[in-house]
């Protein structure tokens, strides 16, 4: 299986929060969409399954184009939602929530969700649900899901199980290929955020997961 994080969206061009709001893809996503096409070309799968967000939608989008698999909407593959937060920067956050957001990054199962939020715990039960059912329908053949930062991290803490309030280490870049191979149930991790396919986008390589404001911190809120 291969887990996709979208092309930068536009909203990661202003670090903002996108949680479950719909911004769409800048150009540059929609580049390093192409570029990752490119790596994929000729690379069997079975079927190519996305998120229902445009950002995750419309990268798909770009890849069934190169791998000849039209992308098929599952709703559990929807980022975490963030209530108030979404469609703010960090540091608009802080102006009205103190120090609940840095507070939640650093441990976010045990600091409560964002106000009108989805709490952490429900929000891994609803990504890994979908990813898993996605992996028992297609034993025989691989596996291509498009999706966002927070749900690849939650899954891979589930595979790997790692405490929650460690999901915040784990970098995901935008269309970064995280492979893992199965034997039967068990899961093994084979790559982690490669995007060699963007060796000729250094910018984008270097620009810091998901969207919020411009301190390293604040970039693994979700994408």
């Amino acid at each position: 299986m291969l887990l996709i994080r979208h092309g930068e969206s536009i909203w990661n061009q202003e670090r903002r929060i996108q949680g479950n709001l719909d911004p769409g893809l800048s150009d540059r996503g929609k580049d390093q969409a192409a570029l990752l096409a490119a790596r994929l070309k000729g690379r069997p799968f079975t079927a190519l399954y996305t998120s229902p967000l445009r950002r995750a939608l419309d990268t798909a989008a770009i890849l069934g184009k190169s791998t000849g698999l039209g992308p098929r909407p599952i709703d559990g593959l929807r980022e975490i939602r963030l209530g108030e937060w979404e469609g703010k920067t960090a540091i608009e956050i802080r102006t009205t929530s103190g120090n609940l957001y840095d507070r939640w990054l650093d441990r976010p199962l045990d600091v409560s969700s964002p106000p009108g939020g989805e709490e952490i715990r429900v929000f891994q039960q609803r990504a890994v649900e979908a990813i898993e059912s996605l992996r028992r329908s297609h034993i025989d053949g691989d596996l291509l899901v498009v999706t966002h930062g927070g749900v690849i991290k939650v899954y891979l803490c589930h595979i790997l199980g790692l405490d929650l309030n460690r999901l915040f280490r784990i970098k995901t870049d935008n269309t970064a290929v995280t492979e893992i191979l199965f034997n039967g149930d068990t899961a093994h991790l084979a790559l982690l955020n490669d995007t060699c396919h963007l060796d000729g986008q250094s910018v984008a390589i270097l620009t810091h997961d998901d969207v919020s404001g411009g301190d390293q911190d604040a970039a693994h809120a979700a994408s």
